[in-house]
This record gives C-alpha cells, structure tokens and sequence, in this order.
C-alpha cells in the first residue's frame, strides 16, 4: 500500500517477485520485487525496486528499475482456437518447453449453452467460476502490452467446463522464459 507521510491510505497495490529476465541485473544478496497498482489508472508504470536484509536485518531499497515484462511488439504474438466441448479438463494451449510460460494477452469465448467454466495452469486458478445459465460470453484483453495471465513455467492453458458443452473462441498469447 502507499501511504503519505502523515497523510491516509491513499492506494491499495499488488506486490510480487520479478522474473529475472525482467529485470536488470540484480545487486549481490538482493531481491527484485515489484509494486503494482490495483487501480488501473492510478500508475502508467509498473515500478519495481531491489530489497535486501542490512545487517541489523532491517529492509533496505538497494535500487530501482522498471520491470519489462513481454509484450506483443517485443515478442511473436500467437493465435490459437478455442474448440473445447469436454466435461472436465481441456488444454487451450499445451505447455510450452522446459523453461519457458504462456503470457496470455487477449482471450474470448462463448459457450454453446449452459456450463460453469474454469480457467487454469496446472493446479493454479487463472478465474473464478464462471457460470452461464444459457449461452455466454467471456472476453478479456491486457492493458496496452501487459498479459493478462503469466502462466507457470512449462504449465499448458486449460479449461475446465462442468459438462460437454462446447465453448469456441480464440487467445492471443505468446511464449517465453
């Protein structure tokens, strides 16, 4: 969270560790994490900063970075269909090799008719529940070049439906370490 000095809460955030390969190089005993805003229009970057343990074990900032995470103009952008009409798991997109993730940038579908819907990698919950009653539609698209979902490492992208019931639709994504 950020709070002003003498001042209230002003914004909640997201922290989390940065891929190595997001980051510069990492200062000696030091760990690169990220702080993220939860309201999309609160920060235009994501600031991430080195954190390491003094001798008195208090937290100190050892630098500051801008994390760059994929994105479509860096990266081969992908498309794949999504034809998936099994009760249970059904893989969108296969796991990729060894050392390397899905970045999800933009996913849509629509259900045939009534099915609680998934998403996941592995045994990681990507959504909620999603329950249609009748057909449905799901769509999702990152903000500008960011993923929406950053699988793990070498994890396919799978949707488990509650009962065989088709859903088709298409996921913009693309794959690397």
């Amino acid at each position: 969270m950020s709070v002003l000095p003498g001042g209230p809460l002003t914004r909640t955030f997201e922290a989390g560790v940065i891929p190595a390969a997001a980051a510069p190089t990492t200062p000696s005993g030091s760990l690169p994490m990220g702080v993220f805003s939860a309201a999309p229009t609160a920060l235009t970057e994501r600031q991430a900063s080195w954190f390491r343990l003094d001798a008195s074990r208090q937290l100190m900032v050892a630098g500051s970075f801008t994390p760059t995470p994929p994105t479509p103009s860096s990266l081969a952008l992908l498309n794949a269909p999504i034809e998936a009409s099994g009760a249970g798991d059904n893989i969108l997109i296969a796991a990729p090799g060894a050392g390397l993730r899905i970045y999800v940038f933009q996913l849509v579908f629509l259900t045939r008719n009534a099915v609680n819907v998934r998403l996941r990698s592995a045994a990681t919950n990507l959504t909620g529940l999603l329950s249609y009653l009748t057909q449905g539609q799901f769509a999702v698209d990152g903000p500008g070049d960011r993923p929406i979902y950053a699988l793990g490492v070498s994890e396919a992208l799978i949707a488990n439906l509650s009962a065989a019931v088709g859903i088709d639709g298409s996921i913009a994504y693309t794959v690397a370490a």
